[in-house]
């Protein structure tokens, strides 16, 4: 086999070999709204493709790399339609006098059923209070405070404290203690509530191959989001006028958060953490029961970040946590906040916790041993020189940063507008014009970084970056003199420009629709390395 044919043979071998990740590479996602975006921005021992895009994919909720070096996309879809959902009400029903509860606010007695108008088909339904009224089956079952309180969601229902307590079925009609007055006449209102559930999906996605394609799509677990809607007529069932249609008055929408344990038998296992509001998680594993401690759990409404310290540990941190934290550290938590969290070993059965606050841009370094006890004495702050956007810890124990760069940093000086200029163009006048006018097209090249940091250093060390494209700015200007007579070169027109009776405008930012292509700021980041 001569050279030439070897050399070809190599050649199609690396082209069609498929993409896998090579050990100790790092890849970053970054999601937009309709798509996501994977890149290579470090490998080890020299890239296994081209530093840049690798594939686009779908949003991701979540994404690692596994065992076989294959990427994993989580993410997650919910079914447009609400549903009944199968739970009870738990409500202090009206239970005084027949009397009291039959009577509307015009003072008339039940003569006719106005539901039909709020709800098709509810005309004639049950409703839930003193025995003896009309259409009543009783108050429903009676339980005690101490069981109906817990399950209570926070605003689901006003909680009066001298009230019976009923356990009803869900979608019912029931009377309350509520009462509104209208022209000297009172009327105990009839509430019918209904708890709503729609199914939120979760999928696993494998992508691999050449080019990298998606080749499975596994469900992996589903939660919901809640809502409660109401209607309300009065006593006598009779419309309200400041109340016509059913409406929702709280909404559970489901918070997600995954995270990675330690592969089972080579399969890798995704924790799902799922909360509402500020009540506690919900741990889940497909095909596996989780046997997870949490060390500590957030009760933040919006964002909890799981960290997974070892295969039984769970720490889920969150700006409530940080600030308990800081205060016992004998720092001040105030404007932090826990914008992005990641646990490292640090030896001695002990993890590094660090937590990056976007609004101080500070990296705070906490210390917890094995048995969850947090070294307050060793508590830590630095500020990285740059502003982090995503975290996650490395092989070897390190954190790995990732950052935006520019370059220029600023288009605010003469030398920053020189290295940045794309085109000049002049705008066609007269030839015995005396003033020229033009434009001036400028380049602004954005970076993604990479950063490392050692659990006990405050320093982070660069370690790579990619071009992720550029923004593009535009200035105006005006010179006393003929076109003719300008010189081409750049920096001298610049110079011209700026000069007393001259004019250069401000760079001014060119939007898409005129300069399609340029580089949008992903709404999320995320980083991942393969073993």
């Amino acid at each position: 086999m001569n050279n030439y044919t070897r050399l070809v043979l190599i050649l199609m071998i690396l082209l069609f070999e498929p993409h896998t990740a090579r050990a100790e590479d790092v890849y970053v996602l970054f999601n937009y709204p309709e798509k996501s975006e994977v890149h290579l921005v470090y490998a080890r021992y020299g890239p296994s493709s081209p530093y840049g895009r690798i594939f686009s994919a779908p949003p991701a909720s979540d994404f690692f790399i596994d065992e076989q070096g294959r990427f994993r996309l989580l993410h997650t879809s919910r079914v447009n339609a609400f549903k009944t959902a199968d739970k009870s009400l738990f409500r202090q029903v009206f239970d005084g006098l027949p009397v009291l509860a039959d009577s509307g606010r015009q003072g008339y007695a039940q003569h006719q059923d106005q539901r039909d108008t709020l709800i098709a088909g509810h005309a004639g339904r049950p409703v839930f209070r003193s025995r003896g009224a009309p259409f009543s089956p009783g108050p429903g079952f009676m339980v005690s405070q101490s069981v109906a309180m817990p399950v209570l969601e926070k605003g689901e229902t006003d909680i009066l404290p001298d009230k019976n307590w009923y356990e009803l079925p869900n979608a019912s009609w029931y009377q309350t203690w509520f009462k509104k007055v209208d022209a000297g006449h009172s009327s105990y209102m009839i509430y019918y509530d209904c708890w709503e559930k729609r199914e939120i999906l979760l999928y696993d996605s494998v992508w691999s191959g050449f080019p990298v394609e998606k080749t499975a799509d596994v469900k992996i677990g589903s939660v919901y989001d809640y809502r409660l809607r109401r209607a309300i007529v009065d006593g006598a069932m009779e419309l309200i006028a400041n109340r016509p249609q059913p409406e929702v008055v709280l909404n559970l929408t489901s918070q997600i958060a995954f995270s990675r344990n330690p592969e089972v038998n080579a399969q890798p296992l995704t924790t799902i953490y799922s909360w509402y509001n500020n009540a506690p998680g919900k741990l889940s594993t497909p095909g596996w029961a989780p046997d997870l401690h949490v060390a500590e759990e957030s009760r933040h409404q919006q964002r909890r970040i799981p960290a997974q310290l070892d295969s039984g540990r769970l720490l889920v941190m969150g700006t409530d946590i940080l600030h308990a934290w800081l205060g016992a550290g004998g720092l001040s938590p105030a404007g932090s906040e826990c914008s992005l969290c990641a646990g490292v070993p640090a030896g001695a059965g002990r993890h590094a916790i660090l937590v990056y606050s976007a609004p101080e841009n500070a990296i705070y370094r906490f210390y917890l041993n094995d048995e969850n006890v947090v070294d307050f004495k060793q508590t830590g702050r630095f500020s990285p020189a740059f502003a982090p956007v995503s975290m996650t810890g490395d092989n070897e124990g390190n954190l790995m940063i990732g950052g935006f760069s520019t370059w220029p940093e600023e288009l605010n000086s003469p030398e920053s507008l020189l290295m940045s200029v794309e085109a000049i163009d002049l705008i066609p006048s007269s030839s015995d014009a005396d003033t020229t006018r033009g434009t001036i097209l400028l380049a602004q090249q954005h970076y993604f970084n990479l950063y490392r940091l050692s659990p006990d250093s405050g320093e982070a060390v660069w370690l790579s970056r990619i071009n992720v494209g550029r923004h593009l700015y535009q200035c105006d200007f005006s010179i006393a003199q003929q076109a003719q007579a300008l010189t081409s070169d750049v920096r001298e027109l610049l110079r011209l420009a700026q000069q007393p009776g001259n004019h250069l405008s401000l760079p001014v930012r060119l939007d898409e629709e005129r300069q399609p292509g340029q580089f949008i700021m992903p709404d999320q980041v995320m980083l991942a390395l393969s073993k």
